[in-house]
């Protein structure tokens, strides 16, 4: 297998442009392959030496073009295309963001994990445990004040109504009932309240930890 030969260029200068103009106006052997070639040294950064070498032959008939390669190549130095970088895959870049961004996420995890101590952490947990007894009780002894409350209308009504102490007394029952139930659906209620907010508020800690830690702040990485 034989080794490609690539013909070195040269940068165009405006001797070279200026010769390549005359050439295409005056040469009347011109070939049409080097006319093709000659147009596009005007607009052209470099210039391949063959094409320079067949651009002095027709320079060589005319009086006031170069008659010397070198005469031709003044102030000319050698030229080497660098092709643009070529542009990466949107979803190969879009997945490297999302590496680096987890990358950095663990790395900042592992650095601030140590910060809070062992004891502050304990002292979060008991206070957690506390406020959660609290609402217990509260809830509790809401529902014991309604039913007591309940119960005693029922039977201040049933025996101003009734005239009867054991009717009042079913009907205190029947109220304490009716009071326990209303109780209890607006407890449901406020529990089904609670759990969409907390869902809401796990889906918004989900999303915050795509959030990328830097010095000034935290920046998204979608």
């Amino acid at each position: 297998q034989r080794d490609t030969f690539i013909m070195p260029s040269l940068t165009t200068t405006p001797l070279i442009k200026q010769t390549a103009s005359d050439v295409l106006k005056n040469s009347k052997n011109l070939k049409p392959e080097d006319k093709k070639e000659f147009l596009t040294i005007k607009d052209s950064e470099g210039v391949p030496l063959s094409v320079l070498q067949s651009l002095l032959s027709y320079s060589k008939e005319l009086s006031s073009s170069p008659k010397h390669l070198h005469q031709l190549l003044k102030d000319s130095k050698p030229y080497h295309y660098i092709p643009p970088p070529k542009p990466r895959d949107p979803e190969l870049e879009k997945r490297c963001q999302k590496l680096r961004a987890e990358m950095e996420n663990r790395q900042y995890r592992k650095m601030v994990k140590n910060i809070i101590e062992p004891h502050d952490i304990t002292r979060i947990k008991d206070s957690m445990e506390l406020q959660a007894f609290s609402s217990q009780m509260s809830v509790g002894i809401n529902i014991i004040v309604t039913m007591f409350s309940c119960f005693v209308v029922g039977w201040y009504l049933g025996t101003s109504f009734f005239s009867d102490s054991v009717l009042g007394i079913c009907t205190g029952i029947v109220c304490l009932i009716i009071g326990m139930l209303v109780d209890m659906w607006i407890f449901v209620i406020n529990g089904s309240t609670l759990d969409k907010h907390l869902e809401k508020q796990k889906k918004r800690q989900k999303n915050n930890s795509k959030l990328l830690p830097n010095y000034s702040g935290l920046v998204k990485y979608d």
